[in-house]
């Protein structure tokens, strides 16, 4: 994997991770369209699709017949869509939200760019390439070169959180400096707990302390 593809990797687990807002490199502005805005603020109980109101949908029909859709939970983020297909769902994450975007066709989904388009045949020409990245057992598997990452449900009692920092030390290069960077910045000082500085030079016990140690002199 290139230092590059690592790199956007990262960006986009911090994204995940912690909700960063990702840089759009065409600027371009989604809008909630007023129906899924009327949906998000009605006063109902939602599912997590519901509850993104600026999502976008593609869908394309198989030579089979099947329709299979692409849901884009945020556009203006551009980093995490869900893939439908033959009753499974995939949740699958751009590594390069500000370089990258990604559309439905028959053959797969097409990503473009500022170098051009690259097509991923993932129920073409790769039919099982969705399932082998499923089964590999790894939070986040890489799809079509590693242009694309897979992200799975690991069992065990680690935290998100946890597990991405994880995947981070393992699989991308300087991925503990960029866990020491977001703890120094975003998480510094995040659980401190301070108490007040309680003076007593007179050698008396204190009400909200204890009594001094008894030192000869």
């Amino acid at each position: 994997m290139s230092t590059d593809k690592m790199i956007g990797l990262a960006g986009a687990v911090l994204i995940a991770a912690f909700g960063l807002p990702g840089t759009d490199a065409w600027a371009q502005v989604f809008p909630a369209p007023p129906e899924q805005m009327a949906e998000y603020d009605a006063q109902s109980s939602k599912t997590i699709i519901e509850l993104q109101p600026f999502r976008r949908e593609e869908t394309a029909t198989l030579a089979s017949g099947e329709t299979i859709s692409l849901v884009s939970l945020n556009p203006n983020i551009n980093a995490t869509f869900l893939l439908h297909i033959g009753g499974e769902t995939y949740h699958i994450e751009n590594p390069d939200p500000g370089g990258q975007r990604l559309a439905l066709t028959e053959a797969g989904l097409r990503l473009s760019g500022p170098d051009g388009e690259t097509s991923c045949p993932f129920w073409s020409d790769e039919p099982g390439a969705l399932a082998r990245a499923r089964e590999s057992g790894l939070p986040f598997a890489p799809l079509c070169d590693a242009r694309l990452y897979l992200r799975n449900a690991v069992p065990g009692s680690r935290s998100s959180l946890e597990r991405v920092t994880d995947f981070l030390r393992d699989h991308v290069w300087k991925g503990e400096d960029v866990v020491r960077v977001v703890r120094d910045t975003l998480y510094k000082d995040r659980h401190a707990e301070t108490s007040d500085l309680v003076e007593n030079g007179s050698g008396a016990c204190v009400q909200n302390g204890p009594c001094p140690a008894r030192i000869e002199p």
